[in-house]
């Protein structure tokens, strides 16, 4: 005997419920299959790195800069958006003196003499004490002393401009990293607030010099490099010396390398509200070989350095 359907009228209903679900479904396939062929991935692009051949920086897609003009403008445009604030924080941000991340000392490698303290072995960090075994070098405000420690006696010393912030020594080669202030006390325009701006201080250079110490009794300068700003961080792998300079980020200034601006081409934009220009420097020790690039971003007096990456 065939079945049938107790009711009849509703298997109609539920029939053609089905039926648009289906149609439904098919639409849905067919138009993710239209917008997958459609799509085309975008294409990243990447800036080659900086730093040696190695490209020790990879700037990505940073804005850079075709003249000091476009750069000034950009600062100006932020000056009048931000105003005061703004402007003081950046400088006083350059007053303090920076210091470099702490840790936990790297373990070091067996040696005959002790060393200094460092985060990451095989990158020396900047300290007013150094040794290689045969000689000590100490420095004390702008004076660096070159000692025998056998014999102990001082065999020589060195006068720079401005206070040396430390030292390092690679093999025969001594460099001191000094910093000279340029105070300038001015009150600066407060925009929509009746107040006189407190006194800052603006300016001011780091100097890198290198010294042959072959004879210790006789040090021969063989290098200075001058640069603008504070210097916020140093570190050494071999004898390469990577510098990290701070400076103000205000419109009609430049970073500048030995009194000429650094390339606008080399100047990249990190934040987009930038209150410092950072130079990166790297300065070979045996050949006197130096590079740099800026970046504008925000304020920072830390800096940490494993064997491959600054940051």
């Amino acid at each position: 005997m065939a079945s049938t359907s107790p009711n009849p009228g509703m298997d109609r209903p539920r029939s053609r419920f089905v039926l648009v679900s289906i149609a439904i479904a098919l639409m849905i396939i067919a138009s993710i299959a239209i917008l997958t062929s459609l799509y085309t991935p975008p294409q990243r692009t990447q800036t080659p790195g900086g730093m040696g051949s190695g490209g020790l920086i990879g700037f990505g897609n940073l804005r850079s800069f075709s003249s000091y003009n476009e750069i000034w403008g950009l600062l100006s445009s932020l000056e009048e958006a931000y105003g005061y604030p703004y402007v003081i924080d950046a400088v006083r941000a350059m007053v303090t003196p920076a210091a470099s991340q702490g840790g936990s000392p790297a373990p070091a490698p067996p040696a005959s003499f002790s060393t200094t303290n460092v985060q990451v072995v095989g990158v020396d960090e900047l300290d007013i004490v150094k040794t290689n075994g045969r000689l000590i070098i100490a420095a004390s405000g702008n004076r660096t002393f070159i000692v025998d420690p056998q014999g102990l006696r001082i065999l020589s010393s060195i006068s720079v401009d401005g206070y040396i912030h430390g030292v390092f020594l690679w093999g025969d080669r001594l460099a001191l990293i000094a910093r000279e202030d340029l105070v300038v006390i001015e009150p600066l325009p407060i925009p929509r607030v009746s107040i006189i701006a407190p006194p800052v201080r603006m300016g001011g250079n780091t100097s890198i010099y290198i010294y042959d110490i072959s004879t210790p009794s006789k040090p021969s300068e063989i290098g200075r490099i001058v640069y603008t700003g504070y210097i916020s961080g140093a570190r050494m792998i071999n004898a390469t010396v990577y510098l990290v300079i701070s400076m103000p980020a205000i419109a009609n200034t430049s970073p500048s390398v030995n009194g000429a601006p650094i390339d606008p081409g080399l100047v990249f934009q990190v934040d987009p509200v930038p209150s410092s220009f950072a130079t990166i420097a790297s300065i070979d020790l045996s050949r006197g070989d130096h590079r740099e690039f800026s970046l504008l971003m925000s304020h920072s007096s830390w800096i940490y350095m494993s064997a491959s990456r600054l940051y």
